[in-house]
């Protein structure tokens, strides 16, 4: 897809318009390409590999939790074949499924000169692509001029949960029918505890080393945890399964960046009961939040920074393990 069709780019034009919505024309035009991408992505008939839809752009398009503005598509790539692949074979194996997906978005209508490879790394068990694509309206300063497509080769705790995936254009207007297509998604719960681990464990590494570049973006964590807790308030009513789940979770992120956060190896309940607790008194983290708020929530009535904030802890709280060291 080269581009969205004229009379749909009148079409965003008139419906933001009529229905006074808080969300800007390049964002909902943005999100014909993302489901665009999504569909091919979802489904590859690949040998080797099943893709489940992840991240946030799932919590917001799967599941419906999230109103907010969705750049990215992101898959877990998980093994079909049962034991561990040798560097050399899953180099090849997940070489050859990013190729695939290349060709079948070329074969979709993306020019082959839109999609580009911006990153494989630790034997392809990380892709990161490009898409660009042309549009109607302008992006602005805050907004990508292409979607970011991310894989990850990795292992999943729970079982796939299978959703309808349409576009957001058609739920904004309030449509009974639209084209739909079924994706295998993340865990509700699993996808929880990731962003409970990954929001305090990244925070924690750029505190520790403050010359690490910091992704602003990075607050979407608390509105999204905030905003699956306001849809599934039991969802983190603290169980055992809650807490096993997150201690997988944790020994998992432990071990991989043993190297790169060493005090998160050691200590990773207390790195992230204690960057939780900083976030709540640090205006540079309010001052991004409350942005993020502004440029990238079109939904009504968003939680304040202090009611994420205090969600999110909660939501740790009753996560986290019993007090041990987890990565061991």
């Amino acid at each position: 897809m080269r581009k969205i069709e004229s009379y749909q780019s009148q079409k965003i034009s008139d419906l933001i318009n009529e229905k006074g919505l808080a969300i800007a024309e390049y964002a909902l035009e943005k999100d014909f390409i993302v489901t665009a991408v999504l569909k091919v992505i979802s489904q590859l008939n690949n040998d080797d590999f099943s893709c489940v839809f992840c991240g946030g752009t799932c919590l917001s398009k799967a599941y419906g939790l999230l109103a907010r503005i969705s750049e990215d598509v992101d898959f877990k790539v998980i093994s079909k074949a049962v034991g561990v692949l040798g560097n050399s074979k899953r180099r090849d194996l997940l070489g050859a499924l990013k190729r695939q997906a290349v060709e079948c978005l070329v074969a979709s209508g993306f020019p082959v000169e839109y999609v580009k490879v911006d990153k494989a790394r630790n034997n392809n068990g990380y892709m990161l692509l490009s898409i660009a694509y042309e549009s109607y309206f302008s992006p602005g300063v805050d907004l990508r001029a292409h979607v970011r497509l991310e894989f990850n080769h990795t292992q999943l705790s729970a079982p796939v949960a299978t959703k309808k995936i349409g576009l957001l254009f058609d739920v904004l207007a309030g449509a009974t029918v639209g084209q739909t297509f079924e994706v295998a998604c993340i865990d509700l719960m699993e996808a929880a505890v990731e962003k409970l681990v990954l929001f305090p464990r990244r925070l924690a590494l750029y505190r520790a080393h403050p010359g690490r570049i910091f992704d602003p973006s990075m607050v979407r964590h608390l509105y999204d945890i905030h905003q699956i807790a306001a849809a599934y308030p039991a969802l983190f009513s603290p169980s055992d399964h809650l807490k096993s789940l997150m201690l997988t979770v944790i020994k998992k992120d432990a071990q991989l960046y043993s190297r790169q956060h060493p005090e998160f190896f050691s200590d990773p309940v207390g790195e992230l009961n204690r960057v939780v607790e900083w976030i709540q008194t640090d205006a540079q983290i309010r001052q991004r939040y409350d942005r993020f708020i502004r440029v990238m929530v079109y939904g009504r009535d968003p939680p304040t920074f202090d009611m994420a904030c205090n969600t999110f802890q909660y939501a740790l709280r009753s996560a986290v393990p019993a007090p041990e060291n987890p990565a061991h």
